[in-house]
């Protein structure tokens, strides 16, 4: 009676055993890894510029001059830097947390250009072209470099650092000499 006993426990753990691998093999198997890039969006350079900067167009500078910081924006697969922007920004609240991000995100701006196929970046957080000169514009680098390419055109990787520029000098300021 005792091996009789001794067997039927042994069965039992082993079932135990083979429902706990089947369950993790399963969790496993069904995980998906997704696949990210990350996003900041700054305006520092106004700071070196006030005196350039148009009328009432300071209340929406971010203390710190950076807008988003380094959000972590989701690819499904075929986004270009246009999407990723316009995603983190319906995602996002601004650094400084502000009333006008709180409801609706961060505001963005654009326009669709049909001879260029392309998106173009009017304005971010309230801050447009030429708010603070006529040299003045949003621009945009992906780990680093500025393509040469609209925002629409540009195919964002898994892993791109992608950052969103306001320059005062036709990118000079920012690092983009022509």
């Amino acid at each position: 009676m005792k091996s009789f006993m001794m067997k039927m426990e042994n069965q039992k753990q082993q079932q135990k055993l083979h429902l706990f691998l089947t369950q993790l093999l399963e969790t496993q198997t069904t995980t998906e890894t997704k696949d990210y890039c990350t996003v900041k969006i700054e305006c520092t350079t106004i700071y070196d510029n006030l005196p350039k900067l148009k009328s009432g167009k300071q209340s929406f500078l971010p203390t710190s001059g950076v807008i988003i910081n380094d959000a972590k924006v989701e690819l499904k697969g075929g986004e270009s830097a246009f999407d990723v922007i316009k995603k983190a920004c319906e995602e996002n609240v601004c650094t400084d947390n502000c009333k006008y991000c709180k409801a609706n995100g961060v505001q963005i701006e654009y326009t669709y250009t049909p001879a260029f196929n392309n998106y173009y970046i009017e304005g971010i957080h309230q801050i447009y072209e030429k708010d603070c000169g006529t040299q003045s514009g949003w621009m945009y680098s992906v780990n680093g470099v500025f393509p040469d390419v609209g925002t629409s055109s540009y195919s964002v990787s898994p892993g791109d650092v992608i950052v969103f520029s306001f320059t005062c000098n036709m990118g000079e300021d920012i690092g983009n000499s022509y």
